[in-house]
């Protein structure tokens, strides 16, 4: 059950007058789902709203008058009563799948009008909660509802007998490399710590083509919820980050995973092939999740967060009839972060730079910078072609792999010659210029980074590609943080 509703419940709010009736003890009907946990009622025609253990904190509607008798309305509780408090009433959440777009909102200013008690149920609402109406409620219910797997809900026995629909198997749990047979389950249930963080190994599985793992690691909710919200805010809540921030962003999240394994089995070594992953993060995940599925799988603790990864490690020539050890190697991978970033205005001028990790002060002399010109040829494409040059000297001497000065900016798109179709959309740093070719035109233009590093410390780079001279380019030292030491933790 999420924070928010026991919030909810524990304020006493009477929002009976916005259709939702709380009770003690409310019966189930026959389409109310399995493992269902009741909300409220409408008050009529048996319609009520619920939680369904397995999908984490979606508000579903169950209208036993209507097929699909459930349907999902919110994300989370904390939507649901976000969009009470623009629709004034649960009843036109609930009915939103009948209506067009134009008559559902001519409802809501025309046919809505909430009681007197209504207004002070949401008056009440406002009060206790910190929430903001959804401005666009029939789009944030239809989208929702367009895209969720309804084969997906659990039903008791009563629903199939009163349907006379077919009873859905249950889907097994199965972990496999692409679409092959099914690994064996081993259950190593392995819990170690590593750079701070504490990690459990809960599935291994062997399969015909190599074997795989799913490591679970664990991160604490209010760093995620801090984070979440200082980024939020630093975009104004639109969610949309320039190209430095999405670096600062990767580098500071709770959940990030920068990790590479190997496996050995048998005192044999087996490299990573790939992994994949999600977060499971407590009242946050969709339905779909995989990650949400595996916690369960594996019955862990629901009230913790995690990163989730699955990783794969291909046997390639190697064959093991039979395991009798089996361990791995964690090694942290380096990561970059970005600096304090500056703006140039003429030769010899001079730039203080710190490592936002070790602290180490840096000082940048510009020695060049200047106007340049890149002229790319392309028969159906208008390719930006104007750039800064810029030539540094650093000291204390660093190499290029542990400091470098870019451009993070967006280069221009380039822009078909014979027709006024859109642009095709770029987003690299400058420097050496290519182009991706593809059977209608170029599919990408890239640029490489060109950054050049002479005996005597001094380096050369260029700024992203535009087709007007740029003013004010604003430069970013990027530090390179090399990765922890490898460690290695025998399972059996």
């Amino acid at each position: 059950m999420c924070e928010l509703y026991e919030k909810f419940l524990n304020s006493k709010i009477d929002t009976s007058p916005l259709g939702l009736e709380i009770y003690d003890n409310f019966e189930n009907y026959f389409c109310t789902p399995k493992n269902a946990k009741i909300i409220g009622s409408m008050g009529v025609d048996g319609v009520h709203f619920c939680f369904i253990e397995g999908f984490e904190n979606i508000v579903f509607a169950v209208s036993p008058m209507e097929e699909p008798y459930v349907r999902p309305v919110a994300q989370n509780f904390g939507d649901f009563l976000a969009l009470i408090l623009k629709c004034k009433n649960t009843s036109p959440i609930e009915q939103a799948w009948m209506f067009k777009k134009e008559d559902f909102y001519s409802f809501l200013e025309e046919d809505n009008r909430p009681t007197e008690d209504g207004i002070k149920a949401l008056n009440n609402i406002k009060e206790v909660f910190d929430i903001k109406e959804i401005t666009s409620p029939w789009e944030y219910i239809h989208s929702l509802q367009e895209s969720f797997d309804y084969a997906s809900i659990p039903f008791s026995e009563e629903y199939y007998e009163v349907t006379g629909e077919e009873a859905v198997e249950e889907e097994k749990w199965s972990v496999s490399f692409s679409d092959s047979k099914p690994g064996r389950e081993l259950d190593p249930c392995f819990k170690f710590s590593y750079c701070g963080k504490d990690f459990i190994i809960p599935g291994a599985y062997i399969c015909d083509e190599g074997i795989i793992l799913d490591v679970f690691m664990e991160f604490k909710k209010e760093d995620f919820t801090a984070f979440y919200d200082k980024w939020m805010a630093e975009s104004e809540g639109t969610g949309k980050f320039s190209r430095l921030q999405q670096m600062v962003i990767e580098y500071e999240s709770p959940a990030a995973f920068p990790y590479r394994f190997s496996v050995f089995i048998d005192g044999r070594e087996v490299k990573e092939k790939s992994s994949s992953g999600s977060a499971y993060i407590k009242g946050e995940n969709s339905y779909d999740s995989l990650a949400v599925k595996a916690v369960e799988h594996y019955n862990l603790d629901k009230e913790k967060c995690y990163y989730f990864a699955r990783i794969r490690f291909n046997f390639r020539e190697q064959v093991f009839d039979e395991i009798n050890s089996l361990g791995f190697t964690i090694e942290e991978e380096g990561r970059e972060i970005p600096s304090d970033s500056f703006k140039i205005e003429k030769k010899g001028e001079e730039f203080k730079l710190t490592n936002p990790e070790t602290k180490e002060k840096y000082t940048l002399k510009v020695l060049e910078y200047e106007d340049t010109e890149e002229n790319i040829e392309n028969d159906e494409y208008i390719l930006p072609g104007l750039c800064k040059y810029l030539k540094y000297e650093v000291t204390p001497p660093v190499s290029n792999e542990v400091l470098r000065i870019s451009d993070l900016s967006s280069q221009d798109n380039a822009v078909k010659k014979t027709s006024a179709s859109k642009p095709i959309e770029t987003d690299t740093e400058a420097a050496a210029i290519g182009i991706i070719g593809g059977a209608d035109g170029p599919t990408a233009i890239f640029v490489s980074p060109l950054m050049k590093i002479k005996e005597d410390g001094v380096s050369e780079t260029f700024s992203s590609l535009s087709f007007e001279r740029r003013k004010d380019i604003e430069w970013t030292p990027v530090f390179y943080i090399k990765g922890r030491r490898k460690k290695n933790f025998t399972i059996y």
